[in-house]
């Protein structure tokens, strides 16, 4: 066992937590590689990987490819809850110990993400769109100079960047693709 991406009593610590779910939704604990585990619903499965220190779990329809990512559950409670207080998992960094993360991970799907287990991906298309546009302007900003405003937002942290990012290219009649270089505009040809 790699202590690096898996933690003596992962298994254990999985069917402690999600004992509620697991009843509810007869869901199945397998591992089917070292160090990930699926708890295969018949409308969902949850992944749950470990990798130094950072826990995720994600949600997958079934039939997906056991080692395709994934749905992370955090950034789809932020999608479908998008209030300020949820805009941050943590704040310093310490997400806790593994156990602890499994806990908030159950919270969350337990207080509000039911409906997925239950089979609900209707938000997907709309989430996946969201994705792949915040993944466009991420690249956007690799293409600036490190000094530009919106970059030094963007490496410090500061979230305003996005907002930044999509004025500047409606000011400027841009879209990311449109960047002076050319490795960036090779992404989305």
């Amino acid at each position: 066992m790699d202590p690096l991406t898996n933690y003596h009593g992962f298994k254990e610590d999985i069917e402690t937590v999600f004992k509620d779910l697991i009843s509810e939704f007869d869901l199945k604990l397998i591992e089917p590689s070292e160090g990930l585990f699926l708890l295969r619903g018949e409308k969902c499965d949850l992944k749950f990987t470990y990798d130094r220190g950072d826990l995720v779990c994600s949600f997958k329809q079934p039939g997906d490819y056991i080692f395709n990512p994934g749905y992370q559950v955090w950034p789809v409670y932020r999608y479908l809850y998008p209030v300020k207080e949820t805009a941050v998992k943590f704040t310093n960094g310490d997400w806790g110990t593994p156990k602890q993360q499994l806990s908030g991970y159950s919270k969350v799907i337990q207080d509000h993400l039911k409906n997925i287990l239950e089979g609900d991906f209707s938000w997907l298309v709309d989430y996946s769109m969201k994705v792949n546009e915040e993944s466009r302007l991420t690249m956007f900003v690799f293409s600036l100079d490190r000094n530009h405003p919106i970059s030094k937002k963007f490496w410090s942290g500061d979230n305003s960047w996005k907002v930044d990012a999509e004025n500047y290219l409606k000011q400027t009649n841009s879209k990311p693709q449109e960047t002076n270089r050319g490795w960036f505009r090779k992404l989305w040809s």
